[in-house]
């Protein structure tokens, strides 16, 4: 029908249209949504310029958006644009807080909203009293209503709300140890939050990176993070400037500086893990842009770090742009604000490769076509040409995303025998 710019993603169609959201007017610090109809017409569309706006939903002539053109990255609201008046109009959700995430259902008047990592569920203003984490989905059937809830030390469960709100679980999971959850924020030139899971007694700690960059760690159960406190570590998982779930203008903060001012959060909470006395041995891990955080870190603030672990990682920006597909170099373009090698060279791990100090440990796929395994290799040659201690596991028939439980056990077995012989050593 049409040709959208690589960032940009369908979110519904019905028989009269496509919608979808994305960077559509080529300035990577705001978000149109776009309609397309069946002769492949495209309208690019915002309520306001520079604002970030999410269309997500169809329902007869009403797109429903998600935006913060009113407060400009403080807080998002839903509105609905009318595609024959062309007019906004914000609907009126009574909640007592500003969400930086929410989801409206039109249908049943459902809203989950979110703030500080974790979400609250609304049945037509009325909050549903829930436990402590996040809701990854509602509905309403008959006059209850069932949701799906979890917490970085409690697993998913399904429960049920009445019609007077009270709340029951109908499929229950196992109750495990996890230890203590904590919720800290911490200061560099920004507020950088943080979750802090503790064993019984300080220990090994994991700064846990996660992916993205424009992602989080919420108070939800993480495959990747629940085996390492299972295992006896310390977890933080911190969600630097770029992190979702903080307002948009907390994302679009490293754009132009990955690697920057990011890279600056994740050491102030390594930081935070020593001087609190959290841990007595310290090491970084992460996958995908954690991955690339990791590999950073270890070469440009080596003397931070007992450890690292790396999977699906970044190691060279500009081999990797000239390997990606558009999506993936639209990507990069967002991220460094144009394609700016010289600025990719420099954020790039296969530049500190010589100064790694501790032992590594790099996972990455064989068949990974977001973040290559030929630029991974070379980085591994310059850690084998200067000397330096690491082990580097391919997983064979695997890409990027991690979609099984398999999965993440081909990925994090390597990784947990790491840390095992350090632990023995």
């Amino acid at each position: 029908l049409t040709t959208i710019p690589p960032f940009s993603f369908v979110t519904d169609i019905n028989e009269k249209c496509i919608i979808g959201s994305g960077v559509l007017k080529g300035n990577p610090r705001s978000q149109e949504f776009f309609i397309i109809n069946f002769s492949g017409e495209m309208q690019v569309l915002t309520p306001k310029e520079g604002s970030v706006t999410n269309a997500y939903y169809l329902m007869g002539n009403k797109v429903y958006l998600i935006s913060d053109y009113e407060t400009l990255g403080e807080s998002y609201w839903v509105y609905t644009y009318d595609i024959e008046s062309k007019e906004y109009k914000r609907v009126e959700i009574p909640i007592e807080f500003k969400p930086v995430e929410i989801y409206y259902d039109p249908e049943d008047s459902l809203v989950i909203a979110k703030r500080d990592g974790e979400s609250r569920l609304f049945d037509n203003g009325k909050e549903i009293k829930t436990p402590r984490g996040t809701i990854s989905g509602a509905t309403r059937i008959g006059d209850e209503i069932y949701f799906s809830h979890s917490s970085l030390v409690s697993p998913y469960k399904i429960y049920k709300a009445n019609r007077e709100g009270k709340t029951e679980i109908v499929v229950d999971n196992r109750k495990i140890d996890m230890g203590e959850l904590d919720y800290v924020k911490l200061k560099t030139d920004v507020d950088v939050p943080a979750w802090v899971i503790k064993r019984k007694v300080p220990g090994s700690t994991i700064i846990y990176v996660h992916g993205g960059p424009w992602s989080e760690v919420d108070n939800s159960w993480d495959l990747l993070i629940a085996p390492l406190v299972l295992a006896g570590y310390n977890v933080i998982a911190p969600n630097y400037r770029g992190s979702t779930g903080y307002g948009s203008r907390f994302i679009l903060m490293n754009i132009g500086d990955p690697g920057g001012g990011d890279l600056r959060d994740v050491v102030k909470v390594r930081d935070y893990a020593v001087e609190s006395g959290i841990a007595n041995k310290v090491g970084i891990m992460g996958y995908s842009y954690g991955g690339y955080m990791t590999l950073l870190a270890v070469g440009k603030e080596a003397s931070k770090w007992d450890f690292g672990i790396a999977g699906a990682a970044v190691a060279d920006w500009v081999e990797m742009y000239d390997l990606s597909d558009s999506l993936f170099r639209g990507f990069m373009e967002i991220l460094f604000n144009g394609k700016n090698i010289e600025l990719m060279r420099e954020r790039s791990p296969i530049t500190y490769a010589s100064n790694v100090k501790v032992p590594l440990c790099i996972i990455h796929s064989q068949n990974d076509t977001r973040t290559p395994l030929s630029p991974v290799m070379r980085y591994v040659q310059e850690l084998h040409k200067n000397g330096k201690t690491y082990e580097f596991h391919i997983i064979p028939n695997l890409g990027h995303a991690i979609y099984k439980v398999e999965d993440a056990i081909d990925l994090l077995l390597p990784a947990l025998i790491f840390l095992k012989k350090l632990n023995q050593g």
